[in-house]
C-alpha cells in the first residue's frame, strides 16, 4: 500500500463486544456462525452509514467463525496486549493452541 497525501484522517470502527444467546440454544457452531454474520453485517452497515473508512475486528471470542466469510483481511499482527497480573493457559487466536479451538478464549480489549 502506498502512502497518500490526499487524506489526512482515517476513521476506524472497532468490533469489541457482541452478545447473542444462540450459542446456548443450539448444538454446533453453524447457528452461532449465521447469527454472528448477521450481527456483524449490520454493524458494518451502520459503520458505513456513519462514514467510517474501515471496520476492524480481532481474532478473539468467536470472531474466526465469520472473519473470512465477511471478507476481513489479515492485519500485520503488530498489536500490543497489556495483561497485568494474569496467569493463564495458552490462548488461541486464529489457530488452535494446546487443544483450545481457534478464537475460543479470553476477550482482550486494546487500549
Amino acid at each position: 500500500m502506498q502512502p497518500t497525501t490526499k487524506y489526512t484522517i482515517l476513521d476506524a470502527a472497532y468490533l469489541f463486544y457482541y452478545a447473542t444467546d444462540v450459542a446456548f440454544k443450539t448444538e454446533g457452531d453453524l447457528p452461532l456462525k449465521r447469527r454472528l454474520e448477521e450481527l456483524v453485517t449490520d454493524a458494518m452497515t451502520i459503520a458505513a452509514q456513519a462514514k467510517f473508512d474501515v471496520f476492524n475486528a480481532l481474532t478473539l471470542m468467536d470472531n474466526p467463525l465469520f472473519l473470512a466469510d465477511l471478507k476481513f483481511g489479515s492485519g500485520d499482527g503488530l498489536l500490543n496486549y497489556y495483561l497485568y497480573n494474569w496467569r493463564t493457559a495458552p490462548l488461541a487466536g486464529i489457530e488452535a493452541v494446546d487443544g483450545v479451538p481457534a478464537g475460543r478464549g479470553v476477550g482482550v480489549v486494546m487500549l
